[in-house]
Order: structure tokens, then C-alpha cells, then sequence
């Protein structure tokens, strides 16, 4: 009978992802120095999980590298290992583990393997919460960083697991993946991204581009979110917008979403934020505007 392949079942807020899994060690946890890495996770690793495959046993043992890994309702110790058996779950930082595909105990002679369904989500999971930098809007990645000459996946394969994550992170349905001889193409004559969702893709694409055999290369177009936001302009004795807030921006000045305001053309406007750009054209003629009518915008866009 053939075994089921051994993975890494991953679940946290209600979205469940399987990792397949090689024999050796593998140091989970939100570290960089993680081989299977959470993103949003406690940047530190969390256990060790040593998997051994003789003929048809496979056999699983933990190794707790922090102090709030439970397993089977235990809680271990910082350094400790026991044998992991087959249906525990093993808990940390709000997520749930198990490891798919371990050999059943020896039982009236016969030997029981664990069910394991197809695993085709290698690599990504989960959304909640994700890195507050500026913004909450991102999900929580999981990554197998590292692979060895034999198991290295193929561009189709990333490309599958590419579409699985932009499923998960729930970026717009049309969005492409092109696997091609030199490169992996993503985003291309899609739907334009928030830049909360563009932040997600490119986690998702750095996180991969370390296992794919060819470079993942972003091809989507960024939305600043702000057509329909300029309600009026002027452009003498200078230039200026009047915003759906109310306010009077001029070259210079930041909107409350973030975005600065590079030029103001008849008709189009162009903004910026964290090196991304963006032009968002306003149909209407510009009118003899009484500039005491409205107070130019601070910083913060107030």
C-alpha cells in the first residue's frame, strides 16, 4: 500500500493549509531562521519537528523551542522533546498544527496508517492579522523557505501555490500567474490593487521567490483609491485640488489615506506613496474658485 505523503497541516482563524513534508528537521515558527515561517507570528522559532521514514513506518518527535507549545493538552518545556503521535495537535501564538501522515501504533497486529487527502496548497495560509506596519489589512503567510536539490518544486508548482495564496489573501479573483521558461508572471492585465492588497502580494511573492526555480515577477497595477476623491481645482495664481473631505491640497501635501500629491495637471493627479505611484484623472473644467473658502491641508491631511 502506498503511504500517504507526510505534511504539516496549518490552521488559525478558521483557514486550514497543508505543507508536505521531507524526512529531517524542521524549525517552525515567524523567525527568518525558520524553515517553515508565520508570517504574523512571533518573530522567533517556535519547535523543531524531526520526521523519520523507514520503509512504511513514518514516525514524528517535537522539540519545543519556546515556552507556550502544547501538545495533546500538555504544555512542554523550553528544550524539551517528545514523540509526536498520530492526530495531536500542537498549539503556539494562536495556531494549530498536526502533522499528517505519521504511522497509527501498532494495533492487534496490523499496522493503520492516517488518512491524508491530496495536498496541493504547499506553502501558504491563513488570514488574520498580519505584520501593523501601516496598515492591518495583510494576512498571515506560511512559507517553506528552504528545499533541497531533489525536492526543489517546479515553476509549475510554485505557480499553483501562488494562486492558492492570492485565494487565501483574498486579492481580486482575475488576478493572473503566469508560469513561463524564465519567469513567473503575476498581476498582469489585472484588476488594480489597494495598497493594502499590493503589500500582501509582494509578502506572498518574496516569500516564494526563495523556493522557485525562476523569479516571480510582479506585474500588477496599484489603485491609490482616490478617483472621485478631487472635487473642484484651480490652477492660477496656483495649484490646487479641493479634496471629498472637504480640504485644499497643493503640490506637496498629504491626503489622510497616506498618499502625497506629486502634480496637479488640468484634469489629472498624480500621487505617491512609498516609492508606488498613481494618476487619477477628474473630468470636470476648472472654476474661478474662492480660495478663502477653504483651508489648506496639514501633514496629516486635517
Amino acid at each position: 500500500m502506498r503511504l500517504a505523503t507526510p505534511a504539516l497541516r496549518i490552521s488559525k482563524g478558521g483557514r486550514t493549509s497543508s505543507l508536505p513534508l521531507e524526512p529531517g528537521t524542521h524549525v517552525v515558527g515567524g523567525g527568518p531562521g525558520c524553515d517553515l515561517v508565520i508570517v504574523g507570528a512571533s518573530s522567533e522559532p517556535a519547535f523543531s519537528l524531526l520526521l523519520t521514514k523507514k520503509s512504511d513506518n513514518v514516525s514524528a518527535s517535537i522539540s519545543a523551542l519556546r515556552d507556550d507549545i502544547i501538545v495533546a493538552d500538555r504544555l512542554l518545556k523550553p528544550e524539551e522533546t517528545v514523540p509526536l503521535r498520530a492526530g495531536q495537535t500542537i498549539r503556539f501564538d494562536g495556531t494549530e498544527c498536526r502533522v499528517d501522515g505519521l504511522t497509527q501504533p501498532l494495533r492487534r497486529g496490523r499496522r493503520k496508517m492516517v488518512a491524508a487527502g491530496l495536498l496541493i496548497l504547499a506553502a501558504l495560509l491563513l488570514l488574520a492579522g498580519f505584520r501593523n506596519d501601516e496598515t492591518s489589512g495583510n494576512a498571515v503567510v506560511a512559507v517553506k523557505t528552504a528545499a533541497t536539490a531533489e525536492s526543489r518544486p517546479t515553476a509549475e508548482a510554485i505557480a499553483e501555490e501562488l494562486r492558492q495564496a492570492i485565494r487565501l489573501a483574498q486579492l481580486p479573483e482575475n488576478m493572473t500567474v503566469a508560469p513561463l521558461a524564465t519567469e513567473i508572471r503575476v498581476g498582469e492585465n489585472s484588476s488594480l490593487l489597494s495598497f493594502d492588497d499590493r503589500a500582501k502580494l509582494h509578502d506572498i511573492i518574496d516569500a516564494l521567490n526563495r523556493r522557485s526555480p525562476v523569479p516571480i515577477v510582479d506585474r500588477s497595477s496599484l489603485s491609490s483609491g482616490l478617483a472621485g476623491f478631487v472635487a473642484a481645482a484651480g490652477y492660477e495664481p496656483f495649484r490646487f485640488i479641493v479634496g471629498a473631505d472637504g480640504h485644499r491640497y497643493q503640490e506637496g501635501d498629504t491626503v489622510a489615506s497616506g498618499w502625497r500629491i506629486d502634480k496637479i495637471s488640468p484634469g489629472e493627479l498624480t500621487v505617491s506613496r512609498n516609492g508606488e505611484a498613481d494618476t487619477i484623472d477628474f473630468n470636470f473644467p476648472a472654476g474661478d474658485l474662492n480660495l478663502r473658502l477653504a483651508k489648506s491641508a496639514d501633514a496629516e491631511g486635517n
